[in-house]
């Protein structure tokens, strides 16, 4: 009986103490009291609460459960309210009761959660179903509740999901994508890292089994499907596979996937979990680093440059592939120092041997050799630097091997021409040579006679000169066939520099016309002395002063200085003239080198003075360099000279 306070009662009533049959009830009254006392003992022992409200919200019945639960004891439950009792959990019985009130339907399965006098400061969590009870009148007139512990469970939960994502966050910092194979239902979980990776984003995709296998690529599938199935079948601890997936938006990737399965007690899989992570980028370096090798391996073989390391304690040599194939030797075999030496044309062994030996004592090891391979010799260049430890001792060398075979054939073809030349010039200087030597004396005698008119004194004038000019560059030709044979040589002895510079000028002066350039002479140290050949050292002033006179304008300007640097005497003969062009200066010392064709042309000459002019001054250990600031801006080239030893004391 639920009692209201406008003094109304409704009917239901609970027994709290069982009747004792009597014979009038029968047999039907017995069995309804039995039943009666089952559901009494039932609700006052099950692990489950329970207990009547009434539209105040005061207790009317309540099990010991639920009464332990609240941490009061039923007696003091009875009569009282829920504010009263359990007064924290009193906002959320009002909102369930608004709602049954509302609705007249009951709230099942409601999560409760909040603290109770049986343990303070704890929040606990509880699982309710709420009925309304419906009295005579069709009118709600309490609530039945039935309350089920959930905290233990919640609790697990809650462990669970700090778990997971402990996990998830762990994954993804690793990077690593979680999928969670359920094989027998053919469902797979897909973590939100995995879904990112294959590019899906947060939505729902399902855990289709055959999502996962239509993202492989199609040329790795098979092969990912068998290693799955050799893990299955035991052949494998582990399922490890690298493949390439594609992506939603068609773009591909490289993953390391890794994955474990685990099976019930008949040995059958139930399951497999494991991770894939994002490869692509150590598998692009790969593909870059293997294109790489791949482009090096090609230059050697280009190139025909090979590599090799030298492993002095093992006396073992590491050979590139291309270094194998231009010593004819089998790819892989083991290879010695002895093994090259012997590979060594004879003649050169000893050469060689010498030039590692002094390497290894630090001198530089940039050499070239003979090998004989297969019956053939071939020309190799090799160059290498020493390799130490970190605490200095010597590991062995690093070198390369280059096949010069082509180049030499080509400078012995060159040198071959290039005797053939020298012996063509020096022919044809002596051929030209013959004819001079009457012409010559001819015109000496012509001059001694008083048969030739007067009138053709200036006809002879100009006759002799050209021949003096004709025999000049026949002995220049000669000089530079002599000087490319090394077959000059200098009959050196101490003279005065400044004196020779001074006869060469006055010998230049006697014999130049009017138009011919102005020549000064500047002696900023003098007097100064060299060992030096006069007659060759006087044919090196005579082409400078020839090429500056050559390429300057009628009464163009021309200073000879004449000084002195550290243990070194200095001659430079400078111009107003034409002018040397920048790009034209590494080249001017070069033999048949002229600057302006039309020029050259026009005044005489075979671009062989200043080729013989740099051959005498280096005979006699000095240097010779030309200057000029370009087109019309003059030149000047300077000649540097040992002292004598006499005027360093």
């Amino acid at each position: 009986m639920i009692a209201h306070k406008d003094g109304s009662h409704h009917h239901c009533e609970i027994e709290d103490e069982a009747a004792e049959p009597n014979n009038a009830a029968g047999a039907p009254q017995a069995e309804a009291l039995q039943q009666l006392n089952a559901l009494k003992w039932f609700y006052d022992n099950a692990h489950v609460g329970f207990c009547v409200i009434d539209l105040d919200l005061r207790f009317h019945h309540i099990n010991s459960f639920l009464a332990e639960i609240n941490g009061v004891p039923v007696e003091a439950h009875l009569g009282r309210t829920v504010a009263e009792v359990v007064p924290a959990l009193l906002p959320l019985v009002q909102q369930v009761t608004t709602k049954i009130l509302a609705t007249r339907r009951p709230v099942t399965n409601y999560e409760f959660s909040g603290e109770t006098a049986a343990r303070p400061g704890v929040t606990r969590h509880w699982l309710e179903s709420w009925h309304p009870l419906i009295g005579d009148d069709g009118a709600i007139v309490g609530f039945a509740v039935t309350v089920e512990e959930i905290t233990q469970r919640k609790e697990a939960e809650e462990a669970l999901k700090k778990l997971v994502e402990r996990y998830e966050l762990v994954s993804k910092g690793a990077g690593d994508a979680i999928w969670d194979w359920d094989v027998p239902n053919h469902r797979v979980y897909f973590s939100p890292r995995w879904k990112e990776l294959h590019g899906h984003g947060d939505e729902l995709i399902g855990g289709s089994e055959e999502l996962w296998k239509s993202s492989i690529h199609p040329e790795d599938l098979s092969r990912v499907m068998d290693a799955v199935a050799a893990h299955f079948e035991g052949k494998t601890d582990v399922f490890l596979e690298e493949y390439r997936i594609r992506c939603r938006d068609g773009s591909e990737k490289w993953v390391l996937d890794r994955g474990l399965a685990r099976r019930d007690q008949a040995g059958v899989v139930t399951r497999m979990a494991g991770s894939e992570h994002d490869i692509t980028s150590r598998k692009r370096a790969e593909e870059a680093l293997a294109q790489s090798h791949e482009d090096f391996r090609r230059a050697q073989e280009v190139g025909q440059i090979g590599w090799w390391r030298f492993r002095l304690p093992q006396n073992v040599l590491d050979w590139s592939e291309e270094n194998y194939r231009i010593f004819s030797v089998p790819f892989g075999e083991p290879v010695t120092y002895d093994l090259f030496l012997s590979l060594v044309h004879p003649d050169d062994r000893d050469y060689v041997q010498d030039r590692w030996s002094a390497a290894l004592a630090g001198e530089p090891y940039d050499i070239e050799h003979r090998v004989v391979l297969d019956g053939a010799v071939k020309w190799l260049r090799e160059k290498a630097y020493l390799e130490f430890d970190e605490a200095g001792a010597l590991l062995g060398g690093f070198g390369i091997t280059q096949d010069i075979t082509a180049r030499k054939r080509v400078e012995e073809s060159l040198l071959e021409m290039h005797r053939h030349k020298d012996e063509f010039i020096t022919m044809l200087a002596h051929e030209l040579r013959n004819p001079l030597a009457p012409l010559r004396s001819g015109l000496y005698v012509l001059r001694k006679s008083e048969a030739i008119p007067r009138a053709h004194g200036r006809i002879q004038e100009i006759m002799e000169r050209q021949v003096d000019h004709l025999i000049r560059l026949v002995d220049d030709l000669l000089d530079v066939s002599r000087i490319s044979r090394g077959r000059i040589a200098l009959k050196k002895e101490r003279l005065s520099l400044g004196d020779l510079v001074m006869q060469v000028v006055e010998s230049r002066s006697a014999l130049s016309s009017t138009e011919e350039c102005h020549i000064r002479v500047n002696f900023r140290e003098s007097p100064l002395f060299i060992a030096a050949d006069p007659v060759r050292l006087t044919q090196i002033l005579a082409n400078l002063l020839d090429n500056a006179t050559k390429y300057s304008p009628a009464k163009g300007d021309i200073d000879i200085t004449l000084d002195r640097q550290g243990e070194h005497a200095v001659i430079s003969v400078k111009d107003n003239g034409y002018g040397i062009p920048a790009d034209m200066l590494p080249r001017i010392f070069d033999v048949f080198v002229q600057v302006d064709q039309n020029q050259s042309q026009a005044r005489g000459g075979l671009g062989i003075g200043l080729a013989l002019v740099r051959s005498l001054v280096e005979l006699h250990g000095g240097t010779v360099e030309a200057h000029s600031g370009g087109k019309d801006k003059g030149s000047e080239f300077v000649v540097r000279l040992p002292l004598s030893s006499s005027q360093l004391d």
